[in-house]
């Protein structure tokens, strides 16, 4: 079991950063600071598609996984309300700069995570309730590039024979990315050269209107992962950003999980002033 690292003063003060107000922002916006939080890694799993945890809500399928890395692959991705972090270690497995988050709910006793199953391939930050991770300051550092694993490690059962197949590294521009992101994060402490995405897997009640709005125009990218009805059990739900003119919705389709086909997946694209 990995050892869990210890919360450092500069984590809990010096990092905290108050948002600014902005009126022409949500009400949400002015409740939230700008944290770094604490790296709690948890008991360290490897993920495979071919047994995921029972506490996982979604479970994709290799296609609908591959999807997924080659929307994120060139982005630092901050994945919000993770949980066990299973979606996340598949993507960072794959070459996919990502930050999992969740909120701090045992305090800031890093021991009292031991129990919690993790992922995440980097651990979880955890945060305060009042907190937002604040990935213009720490993403490129804190999304170092995972590791990536043998191919045979990261594979899923073809339909159509039943025998194992592996995640081919159709995803070329993913090592040269992870390779470009380790040069950036060793000679700059910010993230202002590179373009953030968002995650929502299976969220429930998240701040994603404040984390939205905080990341600005720095945000490029945003994939909800959940209910196809508004006032279903995830928030937010798939068509969350469907009546904003910022965001273009670039795919919705059935994603394998708890849902069954009442979950999709969305992938949206911050349009580009005309």
């Amino acid at each position: 079991m990995a050892k869990a690292a210890s919360v450092s003063d500069s984590d809990k003060d010096n990092s905290l950063l108050m948002v600014r107000e902005d009126s022409g922002s949500s009400v949400e916006w002015g409740r939230y600071r700008l944290c770094r939080g604490a790296v709690f890694p948890d008991d360290e799993r490897q993920p495979s598609l071919l047994k995921p945890p029972f506490t996982a809500c979604c479970r994709p399928l290799l296609s609908e996984l591959e999807e997924l890395v080659k929307f994120l692959h060139a982005h630092v991705t901050v994945s919000v309300g993770c949980g066990d972090g299973y979606i996340e270690g598949l993507l960072q497995q794959n070459g996919c700069s990502l930050v999992a988050v969740d909120l701090c709910v045992r305090g800031e006793d890093p021991f009292a995570y031991e129990d919690l199953p993790c992922y995440s391939l980097a651990g979880i930050r955890r945060l305060d309730a009042n907190c937002l991770y604040d990935a213009k300051t720490y993403g490129v550092i804190d999304a170092r590039p995972p590791f990536i694993l043998p191919s045979s490690s990261v594979c899923s059962i073809d339909e159509a024979t039943g025998s194992a197949v592996t995640l081919n590294t159709a995803f070329s521009t993913a090592t040269a990315t992870t390779s470009t992101l380790r040069s950036r994060s060793s000679s700059s402490t910010g993230s202002a050269a590179c373009n953030l995405a968002l995650l929502f897997c299976f969220g429930r009640r998240l701040p994603w209107k404040a984390y939205i709005s905080a990341y600005g125009d720095d945000l490029k990218r945003v994939v909800i992962i959940g209910d196809i009805i508004s006032d279903g059990i995830t928030q937010p739900w798939c068509g969350a950003l469907s009546d904003s003119k910022s965001w273009r919705l670039v795919q919705q389709k059935p994603i394998n999980g708890v849902l069954g086909e009442s979950m999709r997946c969305t992938l949206w694209e911050r349009c580009e002033p005309r």
